[in-house]
């Protein structure tokens, strides 16, 4: 079907098309986005970051395109992340200063 030609794309997110029904018939249309089986949104902080990064990447590889990628709240990984694009990651620091690595 249709959601598994989808969600063979992606690495770590997959997506509910619709809801079916206890008889077998497909409801509503929809379009929940899912991490090991659960709704996207009672993902953690860090979770919810790998199945967006999994979504940029995978839609920056069927279109052809590199984007520079914004990435907020970066201390909510446990490991660094490798994108092929370029990454702009804001970390929360108790520095007094402003701070700047190149990676």
């Amino acid at each position: 079907m249709l959601d598994s030609k989808i969600n063979s794309k992606f690495s770590l997110a997959r997506f509910k098309m619709w809801e079916r029904q206890v008889n077998g018939g497909i409801n509503d249309q929809m379009c929940e986005t899912l991490y090991n089986g659960a709704p996207y949104s009672s993902a953690s902080s860090g979770e919810q970051i790998l199945v967006g990064l999994d979504i940029i990447s995978t839609l920056q590889e069927h279109h052809g395109i590199k984007s520079v990628l914004w990435l907020d709240h970066y201390e909510a990984l446990s490991s660094p992340i490798k994108m092929d694009c370029q990454t702009i990651c804001l970390q929360v620091s108790d520095d007094k200063k402003l701070t700047v690595e190149l990676i």
